[in-house]
């Protein structure tokens, strides 16, 4: 990880695919949570992404163990969770109008502290500093 960077924002995909160990996590996005487990890097995981977790569980991925995915994550030293509080919401008024509600919030969570967003969104990756 470059020492510039301090924290990154995780979306639904990343922080996902890296409990489920899934293939198509890239490399850049795995040593972005290595260096979170290591302590060197802050994960920020916005409210929504755990909200969108809950969705994915209930509706398309019934063997999802969304308790263990928290557990594991809350557990670590390196990860925050942030609120969508009014101060994102504010940030969030900034973003275009076009990207999805959820997408929003991840963004505006990531312009809020200065931080990059670990995704494979392109409508974020057009949006707001990304990294994978």
């Amino acid at each position: 990880m470059t020492s510039q960077i301090e924290s990154v924002v995780t979306d639904t995909h990343a922080i996902l695919w890296r409990f489920r160990d899934d293939p198509r996590l890239p490399t850049t996005a795995h040593d972005v949570f290595d260096a979170v487990e290591r302590n060197e890097l802050r994960l920020l995981v916005p409210t929504i992404v755990l909200a969108e977790l809950i969705t994915l569980g209930e509706r398309r991925m019934p063997d999802l163990d969304f308790d263990a995915m928290f557990d594991r994550f809350s557990g670590m030293e390196s990860v925050t969770f942030v609120p969508f509080d009014l101060a994102v919401f504010k940030e969030m008024l900034k973003l275009p109008g076009s990207l999805e509600i959820h997408d929003r919030v991840i963004a505006a969570t990531a312009q809020l502290y200065g931080s990059v967003v670990m995704t494979r969104d392109r409508e974020l990756q057009n949006a707001v500093r990304t990294i994978w």
